[in-house]
Parts: structure tokens; sequence; C-alpha cells
């Protein structure tokens, strides 16, 4: 017990040293018309995830993600300030699916998410002392997954994603506030491209079902303020509401 909260201390500690932190990607593996997912995970923050199979092949779906709320006391020269960096997301996205067929499972969505960002950096490019920056986003995202159908209950496949981010309202500590802040670092190019990619293992049982997912993030940004967390831990459960509340006949 003590290890496992050690790493998750860990996870939670690495998450916050970066400007952007990727949520999990949520990936349902759905059957039918009227399919209906809830779900909760934890790791590298925790995310509430829905799904909703609208019809055979047409679906919806949702997650929202917090991740390493914290409130940093910056140190700048003699005076000490507080600089909150919220880190927190939700989206929505419409996809097609093909649960149908019993030996694989494909499905591609395509969404849009916003939400707020932040990090602290102690050596902030080549200045020593604490600086902290934050801001609000949007993003469109294409997500595409295949699984291969173990059985009826167990599902491995890969889950890739591309998000397309817009960053607005810089937030930053006021250290660098009468600063020119061209010469130390560029705010102007505000939109960013991350990929993401990674392994999913799916549990789906009668009533409820389990996932986990190791995932990768990777950008070709070169902007000194936009740094990536590359790997993620996610591992949650859901609840298969059409099946929990389904009449009996």
């Amino acid at each position: 017990m003590k290890n496992l909260v050690l790493l998750f201390s860990v996870i939670v500690t690495l998450s916050s040293c970066n400007f952007y932190k990727p949520a999990m990607m949520n990936a349902p593996v759905l059957e039918e018309k009227g399919g209906i997912n809830l779900g909760v995970s934890t790791g590298n923050g925790t995310d509430v995830t829905a799904s909703y199979a609208i019809t055979d092949y047409l679906a919806v779906s949702s997650r929202f993600t917090t991740n390493a709320n914290l409130t940093y006391e910056v140190t700048t020269f003699d005076t000490t300030q507080k600089f909150t960096a919220k880190n927190y997301n939700y989206e929505l996205a419409l996809g097609y699916f093909n649960a149908k067929n019993e030996g694989y499972n494909i499905s591609f969505f395509g969404g849009y998410a916003m939400g707020e960002t932040g990090t602290l950096d102690d050596n902030f490019l080549l200045f020593s002392e604490d600086f902290a920056i934050g801001a609000d986003f949007s993003s469109f995202f294409v997500q595409g997954a295949a699984f291969a159908n173990l059985d009826k209950q167990n599902h491995v496949g890969l889950v890739v994603r591309v998000n397309a981010i817009e960053y607005s309202n810089f937030r930053y500590s006021d250290f660098f506030a009468n600063e020119d802040f061209t010469s130390s670092i560029d705010f102007s190019d505000k939109t960013q491209t991350v990929g993401q990619a990674g392994l999913q293992y799916n549990y789906k049982g009668q009533k409820f079902g389990f996932m986990s997912q190791i995932q990768y993030a990777f950008t070709n940004s070169n902007d000194d303020y936009f740094t990536v967390r590359g790997f993620g831990i996610h591992v949650g459960a859901y609840f298969r509401l059409n099946e929990i509340f389904k009449k009996v006949d």
C-alpha cells in the first residue's frame, strides 16, 4: 500500500512540472445503439468520462479532467507572491464505431476541448528566480482507436490522437511584469500541436468494466514556455448504465 501511494505521489509531482498535461484519451468500447458508459479514472489526473451510442454506428463521448491544481508561492528577490496554476479541461466529441464486428472494434472521433493549464519552473530559461505561468486554451482534436477482441470481455488496443491547441490570456508571476518579454520568451505563437499515442486494456463486464491506459505525448514546438508531459498512466472503472437499468421482461 505504501508503494502504491508513493507511485501516485510521484505521478502527480511529475504532472505538475509541464505546461501542457495531456489527459486520458476517452476510447469507449461500445456494442450497439443505446449503450451508455459512465466512468472515472485516476493517475495523471482525475477523469470523469461518459459515452452514448446514438445508433449502431454513431456515438458521442465526453470527458472532464482535473490535474494538479496547485497554488505556488513564488519567491522573487525580497518578495513572495502566490500564483494559482489551475489544470483542468473538458471535451465533447462525436464519432463512428463498428462494434458489430466480433473480431475487432474500431472508432473515430472528432471533438472540441477547452480549459486552463499552468506550471512553475524554478529555473526558467537563464533566470535563477522562480517563474509561474498559466493560460486558457481551446483545442480541436481527432482520435482513432483499434481494439482486438480477445473474447467478449477482454479488449486490447491502440489509441492515437492529434490536438490543435490555441492559447489565450497568459498569466505569469509579477517578477517579469515590467520586463521586455520578447527578449526572454515569445508568447506570440499561441497555436501548438500535440500528438498522443497509447495502449489500452479494457475489461467489459455485464454491468461494469475496468480500463487501463499508458500513453506518450509529443510535440514539434520549439517555444520556450511550451513543455509537454511525455508519459501518462491512467486506471479506472466504468458502469454500463444501459445494462444496469435494463428492464427485465
